[in-house]
């Protein structure tokens, strides 16, 4: 399908080098002409919002390797990319500087905008609800991923002519939850249902987020309600076959409810470009593939943790059509000869299993891709409604079912219905864990669900070291086991050298 949204930035909110990225400038000379003439120049406006989603220091690259990093899911054997799980990262890293930045310089202008919208008088009533809707969704997932990834965080709830909130010392992850669920309530009661232009939340996305939103703080029975609400609407379901939902031919199907629209980009190649990252990210060198593409690929920067792949090939997931997806040998399209990696050579760091979710075999343009990367999608909601059940009323048949629809699609081995609470959790985090494989939730899922009272995410990482795994002598240093700094992201050294407000007593735990 035809993308919709263009790539527009227009630029409304404008920080000085030497100033917080929090403080918002003072437009004491604001008036009418400042404002919004008409439809257009306000939905050029909002895309300006939505395109900083794409930009290097957010989900095109930064995002993408801290949160793909820290979980179990990949690895690298660079200094680089190991300090996000080997103990060594620090306030100073330029991935999370840079990541934070994009996202409070995002929440500014979203505010602005919001500001702006609010107070021009050339708009109707409808069309400043819809606008109001999507931005309110976008500030919300912007300020979701803030409080997950940082914990307490400096939150500037709204545009405001004065200097009173330039500098504003951390807010309660409580009050932030409470701030982005009013968002989203708003976005449910004014978004469409169904959205024309690809690229835009839908009711259904605001519900779903929503869901997610209230799981991360254990607010079970308000989770049921959203989730419910998602699947109620009656407008998404499972595509049949699991590897149609990412043919880069077949995007914003039947099953995609948010996704960020990455378009190969026509007049910027590389990093820069408005295009993905992803292809680039997971796989081996294209042309080794018979794909097109930049030879100097360096094969695949995010390997599949060994202890990871094992446990989605074997068991259950013997005859689990998504375990198809790892790569670990291949034919040279150029040389005919067999490239063989994990399990079978474990003599070099970079054999590690590659990953082919997101292929895109036509574009030979590096680093510029056209894969959409999926936010939400229907599989996992049905696996929220499975542990949301799970949670309340422990594995009913309620439940299974909504487990084993997603499972059932890709595996012929349905979950035995004779587990516990406790058991069917480690089912339902083994599920999403192949299920959304590569679609950067597992962070946070470990984070969020718990064993024996404490994160999944210590329960795996101690896992990947007992289960010896690590074959190669330079995986020494990044299996060294659970380091509990890395549940939260350090405030950048920047941000607290800028806001006086902040400053080394703020930092979180560890760094």
């Amino acid at each position: 399908m035809m993308k919709k949204i263009g790539i527009l930035c227009v630029l409304l909110v404008v920080f000085s080098c030497n100033e917080s990225i929090l403080e918002e400038q003072s437009f004491d000379t604001l008036t009418e002409d400042s404002f919004f003439n008409n439809y257009e120049e306000a939905n050029a406006s909002l895309i300006g919002v939505y395109d900083l989603l794409s930009e290097v220091n957010y989900y095109k690259r930064a995002f993408l390797m801290i949160t793909g990093y820290a979980g179990d899911e990949g690895y690298h054997n660079a200094d680089l990319f190991s300090r996000y799980e080997d103990g060594t990262l620090l306030p100073t890293d330029g991935y999370v500087t840079g990541l934070w930045n994009s996202i409070f310089y995002m929440h500014g202008k979203a505010n602005f905008t919001i500001f702006a919208l609010s107070n021009t008088p050339n708009l109707s009533s409808d069309e400043k609800k819809i606008f109001l809707g999507r931005l309110r969704f976008i500030r919300a997932l912007n300020l979701f991923n803030a409080v997950r990834l940082w914990g307490d965080i400096p939150l500037v709830k709204e545009y405001l002519v004065t200097e009173e909130n330039s500098y504003p010392s951390r807010t309660p992850k409580s009050e932030v939850y409470a701030y982005i669920e009013e968002d989203l309530e708003y976005a449910i009661e004014n978004l469409n249902i169904l959205e024309p232009q690809y690229g835009f939340p839908t009711k259904g996305a605001a519900y779903g987020l929503l869901g997610k939103v209230y799981m991360a703080q254990d607010k079970w029975p308000e989770a049921k309600v959203a989730v419910d609400e998602v699947i109620k609407l009656g407008v998404y379901d499972l595509l049949p076959n699991y590897l149609d939902v990412f043919d880069v031919n077949n995007e914003n199907n039947i099953e995609e409810i948010f996704s960020i629209q990455f378009s190969q980009d026509a007049t910027i190649a590389g990093e820069q470009s408005k295009g993905s990252l992803l292809a680039y990210f997971y796989l081996p060198a294209f042309n080794t593939l018979g794909y097109a593409g930049d030879p100097d690929h360096p094969k695949g920067q995010m390997r599949v943790e060994h202890a990871t792949y094992d446990r989605y090939t074997t068991g259950d997931y013997t005859v689990d059509k998504r375990n198809e997806l790892f790569i670990t040998n291949y034919v040279n399209s150029n040389t005919g000869a067999t490239v063989t990696r994990y399990p079978e050579n474990t003599s070099a760091a970079s054999q590690g299993p590659a990953y082919s979710k997101y292929r895109d075999p036509n574009n030979s343009n590096d680093r510029n891709y056209d894969n959409n990367l999926i936010i939400l999608r229907y599989a996992d909601i049905l696996l929220m409604k499975a542990e949301i059940e799970n949670e309340l009323n422990g594995p009913t048949d309620v439940a299974y079912d909504a487990f084993d629809e997603v499972r059932g699609r890709s595996n012929s081995t349905l979950i035995t219905r004779n587990l516990n609470k406790d058991t069917f959790r480690d089912a339902i985090s083994n599920e999403r864990g192949i299920e959304l494989f590569g679609e950067f939730q597992r962070y946070f899922d470990v984070l969020r669900m718990k064993k024996n009272g404490e994160s999944y995410y210590k329960y795996y990482r101690e896992l990947l070291v007992s289960e010896g795994k690590f074959t190669h002598a330079a995986q020494n240093r990044w299996a060294l086991g659970y380091y509990p700094k890395y549940e939260l992201m350090p405030i950048p050294s920047d941000e607290m050298a800028l806001n006086p407000n902040i400053n080394i007593a703020d930092q979180n735990p560890g760094y």
